[in-house]
């Protein structure tokens, strides 16, 4: 497997089948046989936190909840 590029915590790799999508805890999110597949998947994830992020920031609901 071979890491191609990072994105806030999102990871593409290329492997010998095609190429996946894997979190900071190797947890594969989305697999294709191109790269346009798994970079659509990383444009609409980082498309979805903004959103969230906006939302919240426009709504004061805090975004870093401190762990227990």
């Amino acid at each position: 497997m071979k890491l191609i590029m990072m994105a806030d915590g999102l990871f593409l790799y290329k492997t010998d089948t095609g190429y996946k999508v894997e979190n900071p805890d190797g947890v594969t999110l989305k697999e294709g046989k191109t790269v346009r597949v798994c970079d659509y998947f990383i444009s609409k994830e980082l498309q979805a936190r903004r959103t969230a992020e906006r939302y919240a920031s426009l709504n004061n609901i805090p975004t870093n909840l401190p762990a227990n």
